[in-house]
C-alpha cells in the first residue's frame, strides 16, 4: 500500500513561514492547497489514486485504484523523501470532556514521549471547546511496548495539564482557597506517522524563486473565490 507522508500542522519545522502565498496558515493547509493546485494544472499525474509502486530495471509500475497499472519507463528514478529507519513520530488525539477555558495553546516537555502537547478548536460541538493532541517521537520497540500506549500518554498529558495550571470545574470555594476538580479528556486515536529526510529541506524549497504559472494562478483564484464569499 502507498501512503503519501502527509505533514502534520503542529510540527514545529514549519513554523514561523509566511504560507499566505498559497491560502494557507499552517503546514497541513499548505500540503493540500498545493496537492489540488497540482492536481488541477496536470503537474500531479496520479492525484489520490495510487495504491502502489513499484521500482523496475527500466522505470516505475505504478498501481491505481481499481487494480489498474501504469507504467513510467526511466533511466533514473529520484526519491525525494528517504525514510529514517526505527524512528516515528506519534500523534494521540485526545477529545475535552471537562475543562474549564484557558489560552494555552502548547505546553512542551523535554522527553520525547509526549513531547509536546497542542489544543485546537474541536470539530465536534461547541464554539469554545478545544480538544488536543500529543506528539511523541518513538522508536518501533517503543510503539510495541504498553509503557508507551496511549494509556499512558494519557496520564502524562493530564500531569502536564496541572503543571500549566488547567483545571476542570469549580468544586468547592472557602474563605482562604478555591478548589476545582480535575480536567477530562478521552482518547480518539492514534496516528503513526514514519521520519523521513527530504532531498531538499523546506527552508530551502520556500526560499526558491517561484515560477508564477498555472499552478500559481489556480491557488491565486482560490484566495480570490474565498474572500469574494466571505465578503
Amino acid at each position: 500500500m502507498y501512503d503519501p507522508i502527509e505533514p502534520n500542522r503542529f510540527d514545529k519545522d514549519y513554523r514561523d513561514y509566511d504560507l499566505s502565498f498559497a491560502n494557507a496558515t499552517d503546514a497541513k493547509e499548505l500540503w493540500v492547497n498545493l496537492c489540488f493546485s497540482m492536481a488541477m494544472t496536470s503537474l500531479l499525474l496520479f492525484p489520490d489514486n495510487v495504491e502502489n509502486i513499484r521500482e523496475e530495471d527500466d522505470g516505475l509500475t505504478i498501481i491505481t485504484k481499481g487494480s489498474r497499472t501504469r507504467e513510467i519507463k526511466t533511466d533514473k528514478v529520484i526519491y525525494f523523501d528517504e525514510k529514517i529507519v526505527d524512528s516515528f513520530d506519534v500523534y494521540d488525539f485526545f477529545d475535552t470532556k471537562v475543562m474549564r477555558s484557558h489560552e494555552v495553546i502548547e505546553i512542551v516537555d523535554s522527553d520525547d514521549f509526549v513531547k509536546q502537547v497542542n489544543f485546537y478548536k474541536s470539530p465536534r460541538d461547541s464554539v469554545s471547546t478545544r480538544d488536543l493532541v500529543a506528539t511523541s517521537r518513538l522508536s518501533r520497540e517503543q510503539l510495541l511496548d504498553p509503557s508507551y500506549g496511549n494509556g499512558i500518554a494519557k496520564l502524562k498529558v493530564l500531569r502536564m495539564l496541572k503543571t500549566e495550571g488547567i483545571t476542570g470545574p469549580l468544586s468547592v470555594r472557602t474563605e482562604k482557597k478555591t478548589y476545582y476538580k480535575n480536567p477530562r479528556i478521552q482518547f480518539f486515536e492514534r496516528v503513526i506517522s514514519t521520519r523521513t529526510k527530504p532531498l531538499h529541506t523546506f527552508e530551502e524549497v520556500y526560499n526558491m524563486n517561484q515560477i508564477e504559472g498555472e499552478a500559481w494562478k489556480m491557488i491565486q483564484k482560490l484566495r480570490e473565490r474565498q474572500t469574494t464569499s466571505l465578503e
